[in-house]
């Protein structure tokens, strides 16, 4: 069905991507999307395998396929990795989520989403209190990113503590008592899927720079994604 959606938009050139929990079917799919009339193209984001893609390395697949193709399937569950393909690359995506047995047709979505971030961004302009919250997860542990955020964010007169944990979720956030907002310093996808589960602004560290700036000026929807800490334009 998804492939019939963005055929019918003139799409035949497809990257075709997955979350690694469906990698073993890849194949598969692939095999039968060429099929049906489709020209498949992936690209591998090193180390991980063909087709696994990455929320942190959009980059990578625009340099390496970008120009090849008309449109993006991603099967996988969630908005973060099909609004990250949208938002890097203004092409048409599909999401094909297995969990709700949903097709998600991001541009359809993508406003509303990045409306709320934009909305959460603002409200944290005005938080006093941040929690810098850091996974000891493997690959997610960036103790040194957090650090320099909490500083940074001292500096423009924030109070800022960093918070260990191995899981990140509402029942772990919503019991301190003390943050009003939140810099997740681990997956960026749990600041864009999950937002909603929490009253106070969940951040990605690309979009601190707004608040070290105490403006909104020159924002952009990519900065919601980067898991980087970006300075750019902060004086």
């Amino acid at each position: 069905r998804g492939l019939k959606l963005l055929m019918a938009k003139g799409c035949k050139r497809i990257g075709l991507f997955t979350t690694a929990q469906h990698l073993n079917y890849f194949q598969e799919l692939r095999e039968a999307l060429s099929e049906a009339g489709a020209k498949v193209h992936t690209t591998q984001i090193f180390p991980w395998m063909p087709g696994q893609i990455i929320g942190c390395r959009f980059d990578t697949i625009v340099s390496n396929l970008d120009r090849k193709v008309d449109a993006y399937l991603v099967v996988g569950g969630g908005i973060f990795h099909g609004l990250g393909l949208f938002v890097t690359t203004n092409k048409p995506v599909i999401i094909a989520d297995p969990y709700s047995n949903r097709l998600i047709e991001v541009a359809e979505e993508a406003s509303q989403i990045l409306k709320k971030r934009l909305f959460k961004l603002m409200e944290a302009l005005d938080k006093k209190n941040y929690a810098v919250v850091i996974s000891t997860k493997i690959g997610q542990f960036r103790l040194a990113l957090a650090q320099k955020i909490r500083d940074l964010l001292r500096g423009r007169g924030k109070a800022a503590e960093l918070v260990v944990a191995d899981e990140i979720s509402p029942s772990l956030l919503l019991n301190i008592p003390w943050a009003q907002a939140f810099v997740i310093v681990a997956c960026p996808r749990i600041a864009i899927d999950h937002q909603e589960e929490y009253p106070y602004p969940l951040l990605n560290p690309g979009e601190v720079k707004y608040v070290l700036r105490g403006s909104l000026e020159e924002y952009t929807p990519k900065d919601s994604l980067v898991p980087n800490l970006s300075l750019n334009n902060v004086a």
